[in-house]
């Protein structure tokens, strides 16, 4: 997964099922990109 979007879609699913932690390895999105901390940082406030 390397488009952050994807990733938001997939933690937003996760999220709804009661997931507790979605786990990231090898070459996936980079999680210092602006697009995924905000994603983040966004989501204790609300969601994206």
């Amino acid at each position: 997964m390397r488009d952050p979007g994807n990733l938001g879609a997939v933690d937003r699913a996760a999220d709804a099922a009661g997931v507790d932690a979605v786990v990231l390895t090898g070459r996936t999105v980079d999680l210092y990109k602006s697009e995924v901390v905000r994603l983040f940082t966004n989501e204790g406030v609300g969601g994206v």
